[in-house]
Protein backbone atom coordinates (compact mmCIF):
# COMPACT_ATOMS: atom_id res chain seq x y z
CA UNK A 1 0.00 0.00 0.00
CA UNK A 2 1.51 3.33 -1.10
CA UNK A 3 2.08 5.98 1.64
CA UNK A 4 -0.24 8.90 1.63
CA UNK A 5 1.11 12.04 -0.04
CA UNK A 6 0.85 15.23 1.92
CA UNK A 7 -0.02 18.00 -0.51
CA UNK A 8 1.24 20.64 1.89
CA UNK A 9 4.69 19.02 2.18
CA UNK A 10 4.91 18.62 -1.60
CA UNK A 11 4.05 22.26 -2.08
CA UNK A 12 6.63 23.38 0.47
CA UNK A 13 9.29 21.19 -1.13
CA UNK A 14 8.47 22.59 -4.56
CA UNK A 15 8.78 26.13 -3.20
CA UNK A 16 12.21 25.34 -1.71
CA UNK A 17 13.38 23.83 -4.99
CA UNK A 18 12.08 26.83 -6.92
CA UNK A 19 13.78 29.22 -4.53
CA UNK A 20 17.02 27.26 -4.82
CA UNK A 21 16.74 27.37 -8.60
CA UNK A 22 16.17 31.13 -8.47
CA UNK A 23 19.15 31.69 -6.17
CA UNK A 24 21.30 29.41 -8.34
CA UNK A 25 20.26 31.32 -11.41
CA UNK A 26 20.96 34.62 -9.64
CA UNK A 27 24.44 33.48 -8.59
CA UNK A 28 25.07 32.19 -12.11
CA UNK A 29 24.03 35.53 -13.62
CA UNK A 30 26.26 37.39 -11.14
CA UNK A 31 29.25 35.20 -11.96
CA UNK A 32 28.63 35.51 -15.69
CA UNK A 33 28.17 39.28 -15.47
CA UNK A 34 31.32 39.94 -13.42
CA UNK A 35 34.09 41.79 -15.23
CA UNK A 36 36.73 39.85 -13.28
CA UNK A 37 37.77 36.41 -14.41
CA UNK A 38 36.58 33.74 -11.98
CA UNK A 39 37.66 30.11 -11.69
CA UNK A 40 36.54 27.47 -9.26
CA UNK A 41 39.10 24.73 -8.69
CA UNK A 42 38.91 21.27 -7.18
CA UNK A 43 41.43 19.95 -4.70
CA UNK A 44 43.70 18.88 -7.57
CA UNK A 45 43.88 22.40 -8.97
CA UNK A 46 41.70 21.60 -11.98
CA UNK A 47 39.16 24.09 -13.28
CA UNK A 48 35.56 23.16 -12.50
CA UNK A 49 33.99 26.51 -13.43
CA UNK A 50 35.05 29.46 -15.57
CA UNK A 51 33.01 32.57 -16.25
CA UNK A 52 32.89 34.43 -19.60
CA UNK A 53 35.23 37.16 -18.32
CA UNK A 54 37.94 34.54 -17.73
CA UNK A 55 37.38 33.28 -21.27
CA UNK A 56 37.59 36.82 -22.67
CA UNK A 57 40.71 37.78 -20.72
CA UNK A 58 42.64 34.59 -21.51
CA UNK A 59 41.36 33.81 -25.01
CA UNK A 60 40.23 30.30 -24.08
CA UNK A 61 36.69 28.98 -24.72
CA UNK A 62 35.05 28.06 -21.42
CA UNK A 63 34.54 24.43 -22.40
CA UNK A 64 38.26 24.05 -23.28
CA UNK A 65 39.32 25.21 -19.82
CA UNK A 66 37.09 22.93 -17.80
CA UNK A 67 38.81 19.94 -16.16
CA UNK A 68 42.25 21.30 -17.19
CA UNK A 69 44.83 22.09 -14.49
CA UNK A 70 44.81 25.81 -13.84
CA UNK A 71 48.62 25.92 -14.12
CA UNK A 72 48.39 24.56 -17.68
CA UNK A 73 45.94 27.31 -18.63
CA UNK A 74 47.62 30.23 -16.87
CA UNK A 75 51.31 29.33 -16.92
CA UNK A 76 51.81 26.91 -19.78
CA UNK A 77 52.39 23.82 -17.60
CA UNK A 78 54.86 25.71 -15.38
CA UNK A 79 54.50 25.29 -11.61
CA UNK A 80 51.56 27.18 -10.19
CA UNK A 81 52.98 30.14 -8.22
CA UNK A 82 49.60 30.51 -6.49
CA UNK A 83 49.72 27.03 -5.03
CA UNK A 84 49.96 26.92 -1.25
CA UNK A 85 48.15 26.30 1.96
CA UNK A 86 47.26 29.96 2.66
CA UNK A 87 43.53 30.46 3.08
CA UNK A 88 43.69 33.71 1.11
CA UNK A 89 46.32 35.04 -1.31
CA UNK A 90 46.45 38.39 -3.05
CA UNK A 91 49.21 39.28 -5.47
CA UNK A 92 50.23 40.62 -8.84
CA UNK A 93 50.88 37.91 -11.42
CA UNK A 94 51.63 37.50 -15.10
CA UNK A 95 49.23 35.14 -16.88
CA UNK A 96 49.69 33.63 -20.33
CA UNK A 97 46.92 33.97 -22.88
CA UNK A 98 46.12 31.16 -25.25
CA UNK A 99 48.09 32.79 -28.10
CA UNK A 100 51.23 32.96 -25.94
CA UNK A 101 51.06 36.66 -25.11
CA UNK A 102 51.04 37.71 -21.49
CA UNK A 103 48.92 39.99 -19.36
CA UNK A 104 49.53 41.48 -15.95
CA UNK A 105 46.74 40.66 -13.52
CA UNK A 106 45.79 41.36 -9.95
CA UNK A 107 44.50 38.10 -8.57
CA UNK A 108 42.92 36.76 -5.39
CA UNK A 109 42.76 33.11 -4.44
CA UNK A 110 40.73 31.80 -1.54
CA UNK A 111 40.25 28.26 -0.29
CA UNK A 112 36.73 26.78 -0.20
CA UNK A 113 36.25 25.17 3.19
CA UNK A 114 33.53 22.78 4.32
CA UNK A 115 33.60 21.64 7.94
CA UNK A 116 37.24 22.73 8.18
CA UNK A 117 38.11 20.62 5.15
CA UNK A 118 39.43 22.14 1.90
CA UNK A 119 37.14 21.10 -0.91
CA UNK A 120 38.46 23.49 -3.56
CA UNK A 121 39.45 27.04 -4.27
CA UNK A 122 38.17 30.10 -6.06
CA UNK A 123 40.45 32.29 -8.16
CA UNK A 124 39.48 35.82 -9.23
CA UNK A 125 41.67 38.00 -11.43
CA UNK A 126 41.50 41.30 -13.30
CA UNK A 127 43.65 42.56 -16.17
CA UNK A 128 45.74 45.52 -15.01
CA UNK A 129 48.06 45.66 -18.04
CA UNK A 130 46.69 49.03 -19.16
CA UNK A 131 47.00 50.40 -15.64
CA UNK A 132 50.58 49.12 -15.45
CA UNK A 133 51.40 50.76 -18.78
CA UNK A 134 49.76 53.98 -17.63
CA UNK A 135 51.72 53.88 -14.36
CA UNK A 136 54.97 53.24 -16.25
CA UNK A 137 54.18 56.08 -18.64
CA UNK A 138 53.39 58.32 -15.68
CA UNK A 139 56.64 57.32 -13.98
CA UNK A 140 58.57 57.95 -17.20
CA UNK A 141 56.89 61.35 -17.47
CA UNK A 142 57.75 62.15 -13.85
CA UNK A 143 61.35 61.07 -14.42
CA UNK A 144 61.54 63.19 -17.56
CA UNK A 145 60.04 66.16 -15.69
CA UNK A 146 62.54 65.71 -12.86
CA UNK A 147 65.41 65.62 -15.35
CA UNK A 148 64.04 68.69 -17.11
CA UNK A 149 63.65 70.46 -13.78
CA UNK A 150 67.24 69.59 -12.86
CA UNK A 151 68.44 70.89 -16.20
CA UNK A 152 66.41 74.08 -15.77
CA UNK A 153 67.76 74.53 -12.24
CA UNK A 154 71.30 73.95 -13.48
CA UNK A 155 70.79 76.38 -16.35
CA UNK A 156 69.29 78.94 -13.96
CA UNK A 157 72.24 78.58 -11.59
CA UNK A 158 74.68 78.85 -14.47
CA UNK A 159 72.89 81.94 -15.77
CA UNK A 160 73.08 83.57 -12.34
CA UNK A 161 76.73 82.62 -12.09
CA UNK A 162 77.39 84.01 -15.57
CA UNK A 163 75.65 87.27 -14.64
CA UNK A 164 77.70 87.49 -11.45
CA UNK A 165 80.88 86.86 -13.41
CA UNK A 166 79.93 89.53 -15.92
CA UNK A 167 79.33 92.02 -13.10
CA UNK A 168 82.61 91.06 -11.44
CA UNK A 169 84.37 91.34 -14.79
CA UNK A 170 82.99 94.82 -15.37
CA UNK A 171 83.99 95.86 -11.86
CA UNK A 172 87.49 94.39 -12.30
CA UNK A 173 87.91 96.11 -15.67
CA UNK A 174 86.74 99.43 -14.23
CA UNK A 175 89.06 99.15 -11.22
CA UNK A 176 91.97 98.14 -13.44
CA UNK A 177 91.47 101.09 -15.79
CA UNK A 178 91.07 103.50 -12.88
CA UNK A 179 94.33 102.22 -11.37
CA UNK A 180 96.12 102.23 -14.70
CA UNK A 181 95.69 105.98 -15.19
CA UNK A 182 97.42 107.18 -11.98
CA UNK A 183 99.87 104.30 -12.32
CA UNK A 184 101.04 105.78 -15.60
CA UNK A 185 101.52 109.16 -13.90
CA UNK A 186 103.55 107.55 -11.11
CA UNK A 187 105.78 105.61 -13.51
CA UNK A 188 106.39 108.71 -15.62
CA UNK A 189 107.04 110.92 -12.57
CA UNK A 190 109.44 108.40 -11.07
CA UNK A 191 111.57 108.56 -14.19
CA UNK A 192 111.50 112.37 -14.08
CA UNK A 193 112.28 112.36 -10.36
CA UNK A 194 115.30 110.13 -10.90
CA UNK A 195 116.61 112.50 -13.57
CA UNK A 196 115.92 115.57 -11.42
CA UNK A 197 117.71 114.03 -8.44
CA UNK A 198 120.68 113.20 -10.60
CA UNK A 199 120.74 116.78 -11.92
CA UNK A 200 120.55 118.22 -8.39
CA UNK A 201 123.41 116.08 -7.16
CA UNK A 202 125.45 117.00 -10.22
CA UNK A 203 124.69 120.69 -9.54
CA UNK A 204 125.81 120.36 -5.90
CA UNK A 205 129.03 118.70 -6.99
CA UNK A 206 129.67 121.43 -9.56
CA UNK A 207 129.02 124.18 -7.00
CA UNK A 208 131.34 122.64 -4.42
CA UNK A 209 134.04 122.20 -7.05
CA UNK A 210 133.75 125.77 -8.38
CA UNK A 211 133.30 127.57 -5.09
CA UNK A 212 135.70 125.50 -3.11
CA UNK A 213 133.19 125.41 -0.27
CA UNK A 214 129.97 123.66 0.71
CA UNK A 215 126.62 125.33 0.13
CA UNK A 216 124.73 126.59 3.21
CA UNK A 217 123.07 123.78 5.20
CA UNK A 218 125.30 121.16 3.62
CA UNK A 219 126.39 119.94 7.05
CA UNK A 220 122.80 118.82 7.80
CA UNK A 221 122.59 116.58 4.71
CA UNK A 222 124.48 113.33 4.29
CA UNK A 223 125.04 113.47 0.54
CA UNK A 224 126.98 110.24 0.52
CA UNK A 225 124.05 108.36 2.07
CA UNK A 226 121.64 110.17 -0.26
CA UNK A 227 123.63 109.14 -3.31
CA UNK A 228 123.56 105.52 -2.13
CA UNK A 229 120.01 105.29 -0.79
CA UNK A 230 118.04 107.33 -3.34
CA UNK A 231 118.61 104.94 -6.30
CA UNK A 232 117.68 102.00 -4.08
CA UNK A 233 114.47 103.69 -2.96
CA UNK A 234 113.57 104.47 -6.55
CA UNK A 235 114.31 100.89 -7.60
CA UNK A 236 112.10 99.45 -4.84
CA UNK A 237 109.35 101.88 -5.81
CA UNK A 238 109.62 100.73 -9.43
CA UNK A 239 109.36 97.12 -8.24
CA UNK A 240 106.21 97.96 -6.29
CA UNK A 241 104.72 99.71 -9.31
CA UNK A 242 105.64 96.72 -11.46
CA UNK A 243 103.80 94.42 -9.06
CA UNK A 244 100.74 96.69 -9.12
CA UNK A 245 100.92 96.65 -12.93
CA UNK A 246 101.00 92.84 -12.86
CA UNK A 247 97.93 92.74 -10.60
CA UNK A 248 96.13 95.19 -12.90
CA UNK A 249 97.03 93.06 -15.91
CA UNK A 250 95.61 89.98 -14.17
CA UNK A 251 92.46 91.90 -13.30
CA UNK A 252 92.04 92.78 -16.97
CA UNK A 253 92.64 89.13 -17.92
CA UNK A 254 90.08 88.09 -15.33
CA UNK A 255 87.54 90.59 -16.65
CA UNK A 256 88.11 89.41 -20.22
CA UNK A 257 87.62 85.83 -19.02
CA UNK A 258 84.30 86.74 -17.42
CA UNK A 259 83.13 88.37 -20.64
CA UNK A 260 81.45 86.26 -23.29
CA UNK A 261 83.49 85.45 -26.36
CA UNK A 262 83.05 83.56 -29.58
CA UNK A 263 81.71 80.05 -29.04
CA UNK A 264 82.74 77.59 -31.73
CA UNK A 265 83.76 74.00 -32.37
CA UNK A 266 87.43 73.54 -31.52
CA UNK A 267 90.11 70.84 -31.58
CA UNK A 268 90.96 70.25 -27.93
CA UNK A 269 94.23 68.46 -28.60
CA UNK A 270 95.49 71.47 -30.56
CA UNK A 271 94.40 73.78 -27.73
CA UNK A 272 96.22 71.62 -25.16
CA UNK A 273 99.44 71.46 -27.18
CA UNK A 274 99.44 75.22 -27.78
CA UNK A 275 98.83 75.91 -24.08
CA UNK A 276 101.66 73.55 -23.11
CA UNK A 277 104.02 75.15 -25.63
CA UNK A 278 103.29 78.67 -24.37
CA UNK A 279 103.56 77.72 -20.69
CA UNK A 280 106.79 75.82 -21.23
CA UNK A 281 108.53 78.87 -22.68
CA UNK A 282 108.89 80.10 -19.10
CA UNK A 283 110.96 77.10 -17.99
CA UNK A 284 113.14 74.46 -19.65
CA UNK A 285 114.66 72.19 -16.99
CA UNK A 286 111.74 69.76 -16.64
CA UNK A 287 110.07 66.85 -18.39
CA UNK A 288 106.70 67.20 -20.07
CA UNK A 289 104.62 64.16 -21.00
CA UNK A 290 101.54 64.57 -23.19
CA UNK A 291 98.99 61.88 -24.03
CA UNK A 292 95.65 62.45 -25.72
CA UNK A 293 93.03 59.80 -26.30
CA UNK A 294 90.50 60.35 -29.06
CA UNK A 295 89.11 63.76 -28.08
CA UNK A 296 85.90 64.83 -29.85
CA UNK A 297 85.49 68.47 -30.93
CA UNK A 298 84.05 70.71 -28.21
CA UNK A 299 81.77 73.73 -28.52
CA UNK A 300 83.74 76.17 -26.39
CA UNK A 301 85.61 79.44 -26.02
CA UNK A 302 88.98 78.30 -27.42
CA UNK A 303 91.05 81.30 -26.28
CA UNK A 304 89.65 81.16 -22.75
CA UNK A 305 90.13 77.40 -22.55
CA UNK A 306 93.74 77.73 -23.72
CA UNK A 307 94.31 80.41 -21.07
CA UNK A 308 92.90 78.13 -18.34
CA UNK A 309 95.13 75.22 -19.38
CA UNK A 310 98.15 77.49 -19.60
CA UNK A 311 97.47 78.69 -16.06
CA UNK A 312 97.16 75.11 -14.78
CA UNK A 313 100.42 74.09 -16.46
CA UNK A 314 102.15 77.24 -15.19
CA UNK A 315 100.94 76.41 -11.68
CA UNK A 316 102.44 72.93 -12.01
CA UNK A 317 105.75 74.33 -13.30
CA UNK A 318 106.02 76.61 -10.29
CA UNK A 319 105.47 73.65 -7.94
CA UNK A 320 108.02 71.17 -9.32
CA UNK A 321 111.72 71.08 -8.44
CA UNK A 322 114.55 71.15 -10.96
CA UNK A 323 114.25 68.24 -13.40
CA UNK A 324 110.66 67.77 -12.25
CA UNK A 325 107.85 66.33 -14.35
CA UNK A 326 104.47 67.53 -15.63
CA UNK A 327 101.94 65.21 -17.29
CA UNK A 328 99.14 66.46 -19.53
CA UNK A 329 96.45 63.92 -20.38
CA UNK A 330 93.20 64.33 -22.31
CA UNK A 331 90.41 61.73 -22.44
CA UNK A 332 86.68 61.25 -22.91
CA UNK A 333 86.00 58.25 -20.65
CA UNK A 334 82.19 58.09 -20.71
CA UNK A 335 81.29 59.90 -23.94
CA UNK A 336 79.55 62.66 -21.96
CA UNK A 337 82.44 64.78 -20.72
CA UNK A 338 86.05 65.51 -21.56
CA UNK A 339 88.70 65.28 -18.85
CA UNK A 340 91.90 67.31 -19.19
CA UNK A 341 94.38 66.42 -16.45
CA UNK A 342 97.51 68.35 -15.44
CA UNK A 343 99.64 66.34 -12.99
CA UNK A 344 102.97 67.20 -11.37
CA UNK A 345 105.41 65.70 -8.86
CA UNK A 346 105.95 68.96 -7.03
CA UNK A 347 105.49 70.17 -3.48
CA UNK A 348 101.74 69.56 -3.33
CA UNK A 349 99.10 71.61 -1.52
CA UNK A 350 98.38 71.55 2.20
CA UNK A 351 94.88 70.22 3.03
CA UNK A 352 93.86 73.46 4.78
CA UNK A 353 94.53 75.41 1.57
CA UNK A 354 92.57 73.22 -0.86
CA UNK A 355 89.28 75.04 -0.30
CA UNK A 356 90.86 78.45 -0.99
CA UNK A 357 93.12 77.88 -3.99
CA UNK A 358 90.49 79.10 -6.48
CA UNK A 359 89.77 82.31 -4.59
CA UNK A 360 91.04 85.42 -6.40
CA UNK A 361 94.39 86.66 -5.04
CA UNK A 362 94.87 83.64 -2.77
CA UNK A 363 98.41 82.28 -3.00
CA UNK A 364 100.76 80.24 -0.86
CA UNK A 365 103.84 81.59 -2.61
CA UNK A 366 106.19 84.13 -1.04
CA UNK A 367 105.26 87.78 -1.27
CA UNK A 368 106.12 89.15 -4.69
CA UNK A 369 106.23 85.77 -6.45
CA UNK A 370 102.56 85.11 -7.07
CA UNK A 371 99.33 87.07 -7.47
CA UNK A 372 96.88 84.21 -6.89
CA UNK A 373 94.87 84.81 -10.08
CA UNK A 374 95.91 81.89 -12.29
CA UNK A 375 93.77 79.17 -10.68
CA UNK A 376 90.88 81.61 -10.17
CA UNK A 377 90.85 82.37 -13.90
CA UNK A 378 91.02 78.63 -14.71
CA UNK A 379 88.07 77.94 -12.39
CA UNK A 380 86.07 80.77 -13.95
CA UNK A 381 86.71 79.36 -17.44
CA UNK A 382 85.63 75.89 -16.30
CA UNK A 383 82.36 77.28 -14.93
CA UNK A 384 81.73 79.26 -18.11
CA UNK A 385 81.80 75.92 -19.95
CA UNK A 386 79.45 74.24 -17.45
CA UNK A 387 82.31 72.21 -15.98
CA UNK A 388 84.50 72.20 -12.92
CA UNK A 389 88.07 71.55 -11.77
CA UNK A 390 88.77 68.60 -9.47
CA UNK A 391 91.90 68.73 -7.32
CA UNK A 392 93.87 65.88 -5.76
CA UNK A 393 97.02 66.79 -3.88
CA UNK A 394 99.34 65.43 -1.21
CA UNK A 395 102.07 67.57 0.37
CA UNK A 396 105.44 66.48 -0.94
CA UNK A 397 103.95 64.10 -3.53
CA UNK A 398 102.47 66.46 -6.13
CA UNK A 399 99.09 67.55 -7.40
CA UNK A 400 96.56 66.55 -10.04
CA UNK A 401 94.14 69.09 -11.51
CA UNK A 402 91.38 67.63 -13.70
CA UNK A 403 89.32 69.99 -15.84
CA UNK A 404 85.90 68.39 -16.54
CA UNK A 405 84.10 69.78 -19.60
CA UNK A 406 80.62 68.43 -20.52
CA UNK A 407 80.13 67.71 -24.21
CA UNK A 408 76.53 68.92 -24.05
CA UNK A 409 76.49 72.13 -22.03
CA UNK A 410 73.37 74.21 -21.45
CA UNK A 411 75.02 77.54 -20.85
CA UNK A 412 73.17 80.62 -22.06
CA UNK A 413 76.33 81.86 -23.80
CA UNK A 414 76.64 78.66 -25.81
CA UNK A 415 72.96 78.73 -26.77
CA UNK A 416 73.17 82.37 -27.78
CA UNK A 417 76.19 81.62 -29.96
CA UNK A 418 74.26 78.95 -31.79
Amino acid sequence: MEPDHNPAEDSQQQQVLAAFARWSRTYELILHSASEGIFSLDTNGCITFANPAASRLLGWPVEDMLTRPVAAVLYGDKPNPLAGEAEFQHRRQVFLQRDGSSIVVECNQALILEEDQTVGAVLMFNDISERERAERALQDTLTSLEQTNRRLTQTHDQLLHAEKLAAIGQLAAGVAHEINTPLGYIQSNLGAMARHLEDLLTLVDAYESAAGQQPPGRERIDLDFLRQDAPQVLAETRQGISRVSTVVRHLLEFSSTCASGEWRQADLEAICRTAAERACQKRHNFRLEQRYDALPPLHCLPERLQQALENLIDNALLAIPAEGMVRLHGSCPDGRQICLTVEDNGCGIAPQHLESIFNPFFTTRPVGSGEGMGLSVADTVARLHGGNIEVESSPGLGSRFTLHLPLQNNLPQAKAAE
